[in-house]
């Protein structure tokens, strides 16, 4: 993943909107940046392409010649899938698979090892 950054300005700019929307959906948390030491907002590659996933825009011209990573992308989810059965657990997992191609999967066949899976990774959900 690229670590450019890009000032309100740049990203109202890329997107057609205007600065102060911009710094609105940063000030509401809808995307993540930082400030510099002279108060200057900034969002990093990554902050903004997932911004612009979860509300389903496309990626911006401008931000083609980045190395953005394919799982920013694909907003791609995580899954963990825990169940005794085998077999229950892998036609899950292929349907799953089949709804959303690019979900990334784990598989434990225990409770105890997919809680302590998940409580070491935990969820960047809330």
């Amino acid at each position: 993943m690229s670590n450019a950054q890009f000032s309100s300005f740049q990203i109202a700019k890329m997107l057609g909107v205007s600065r102060q929307a911009v710094n609105q959906w940063i000030d509401k948390g809808f995307i993540a940046s930082y400030r510099t030491p002279g108060g200057h907002r900034r969002v990093m590659l990554e902050g903004l392409v997932t911004f612009l996933n979860a509300r389903k825009m496309p990626l911006p011209e401008e931000l083609e010649g980045y190395a953005v990573a394919p799982s920013s992308l694909a907003a791609m989810a995580e899954v963990a899938i825990v169940d005794e059965d085998r077999g229950r657990a892998a036609a899950v997992e292929q349907a799953l698979l089949k709804l959303a191609p690019k979900t990334r999967l784990r598989a434990f066949d225990n409770l105890v090892d997919g809680l302590l899976a998940i409580g070491a990774r935990p969820p960047n959900c809330c």
